[in-house]
């Protein structure tokens, strides 16, 4: 099951599935931290505080350039992840047989 994104290439690499996982482990993260400050309800759903709703929606409409100081701080890390990822996969290309540190 693709859930409406376009099936997956037959040829799969190393540099994909890391980011797949990385992706993966994104979501995940999030997943968890919006759980843990939402309240269970009796029949198993959750309810995400107005605040919180209000916060989230706020910054979802904010471009990059444009969140207030310190509020960028997550998105560097996100982006220093993905570029650890991708210069490995650059320095792999250039030397396949050189550890990667």
């Amino acid at each position: 099951m693709t859930y409406g994104y376009p099936e997956p290439k037959a040829e799969d690499d190393a540099t994909r599935s890391a980011l797949a996982a990385y992706a993966h482990k994104a979501w995940s993260g999030w997943m968890t931290y919006m759980f843990a400050l939402s309240v269970r309800n009796a029949d198993g759903s959750v309810t995400i505080p107005e605040s919180l709703v209000a916060h989230w929606k706020r910054k979802m409409n904010t471009a990059y350039l444009d969140l207030p100081a310190g509020e960028e701080v997550p998105d560097l890390a996100e982006a220093d992840e993905i570029m650890g990822i991708v210069t490995d996969a650059a320095a792999q290309s250039v030397c396949p047989s050189c550890p990667l540190d």
